[in-house]
C-alpha cells in the first residue's frame, strides 16, 4: 500500500494541480493512488519532491515523513538527485565544473516519459 493520496491530501494539493505540476494525466495519478499501478523511479522522486515527503514514506516502507531536500537555497546549489529503477535515489552535491558537465550530458538525452 502506498501513501500517495494521503500525502497529497496532507499537503493540501488537488489531484488536478499535482498532475499539472508533474506533467501526468489525472488517470495516471488516480491509478497510482489506488494502487492499480506504480510510478517509475522518476515518478516516485517527482511525487516525493512535490509532496515534501520521502520516497520511502510514499511507498509505505517507513513511517517517517522526512522531507526530501530541495535545491532552492544557496546551500543546495549544484545538488543532483539520481533515481534508481527500484525507487531508491541518491543526492550528490557537485562542483561547478561537474554540474556543468552533467547538465551538458543531460541536454543531449531525449526527454524521458515517466
Amino acid at each position: 500500500m502506498n501513501r500517495i493520496r494521503e500525502a497529497r491530501r496532507q499537503a493540501g494539493i488537488k489531484q488536478i494541480d499535482l498532475c499539472a505540476r508533474l506533467g501526468i494525466s489525472q488517470g495516471a495519478l488516480s491509478g497510482w493512488e489506488n494502487g492499480k499501478y506504480e510510478p517509475g523511479s522518476a515518478g516516485w522522486l517527482s511525487l516525493s519532491e512535490a509532496l515534501g515527503v520521502s520516497v520511502d514514506y510514499l511507498m509505505g516502507v517507513t513511517e517517517e515523513q522526512k522531507e526530501t531536500p530541495t535545491p532552492n537555497s544557496e546551500d543546495e546549489r549544484n545538488v543532483v538527485r539520481m533515481a534508481g529503477r527500484d525507487g531508491s535515489y541518491v543526492v550528490r552535491r557537485l562542483s561547478d565544473e561537474q554540474y556543468a558537465a552533467f547538465k551538458a550530458l543531460l541536454e543531449q538525452l531525449p526527454d524521458a516519459d515517466f
